[in-house]
């Protein structure tokens, strides 16, 4: 940051509060402006404790868990309320939008209309199956909502980005979130179908997509989907 930017004001900002996205923001706090949504701050203060020691005992291998020594919970210096802030860089407008709760309490994209990007954290993820985090107590089922999800994504195509920075993943179009969207609604009517038997379902769902990564995030989806609808 200081080597590309070594005289200008430096804004950070997350697109939810998970640790591999946010949980490194104490190392900017003295030399950025951070910024979140009112609602990943209080989802953050309510619930950074329980998922820091949720990823660092039942997440991450026991070999990586020290990758979350010292860290320290940073909230933001400032917040917006509302569905979106716009900051303008100089030339270069960034928007920050958010929906409420979707992937997470709060989570948001981040937009550069200039540039057609969108950058979407862990609404998207490319080659692999969906991120849907419901596990249960460290992540309820009320921080999680599909449907609002499948809002967002709906919205991001309608931005017509040119690129879009996954959560994890290569860089992708629209395709993305209409993949995703297409397995959303997959997953949604399987359950409806045959929703007694979750191991059957899980195992056709991973010969539907045999080429993604990370079936492990197939069982949740299931579960959410059975117990929310």
């Amino acid at each position: 940051m200081r080597r590309l930017a070594p005289v200008r004001k430096i804004i950070l900002t997350v697109t939810h509060a998970h640790p591999e996205h946010g949980f490194g923001a104490q190392v900017f706090r003295s030399d950025a402006r951070i910024y979140y949504n009112s609602a990943q701050r209080d989802h953050l203060a309510r619930r950074g404790d329980i998922l820091l020691n949720g990823f660092r005992n039942g997440i991450l291998l026991p070999e990586q868990a020290h990758l979350l020594d010292d860290v320290v919970l940073t909230g933001p210096h400032d917040t917006y309320d509302g569905a979106q802030a716009r900051i303008d860089l100089g030339g270069r407008m960034v928007e920050m939008r958010t929906w409420g709760t979707a992937h997470t309490p709060g989570d948001q994209i981040i937009h550069l209309p200039d540039d057609g990007i969108v950058f979407a954290g862990d609404l998207l993820e490319e080659r692999m199956f969906p991120i849907v985090p419901f596990f249960p107590p460290m992540i309820e089922a009320e921080e999680i909502d599909i449907a609002r999800w499948e809002t967002v994504l709906r919205d991001i195509i309608g931005l017509a980005p040119k690129m879009i920075v996954p959560g994890h993943g290569n860089l992708a179009g629209t395709e993305l979130p209409e993949a995703v969207l297409a397995y959303f609604a997959d997953v949604r009517q399987r359950v409806q179908i045959a929703a007694s038997n979750p191991a059957a379902l899980e195992r056709q769902i991973r010969r539907q997509y045999p080429t993604w990564e990370n079936p492990h995030f197939v069982e949740p989806t299931l579960r959410y989907f059975m117990q929310v609808g």
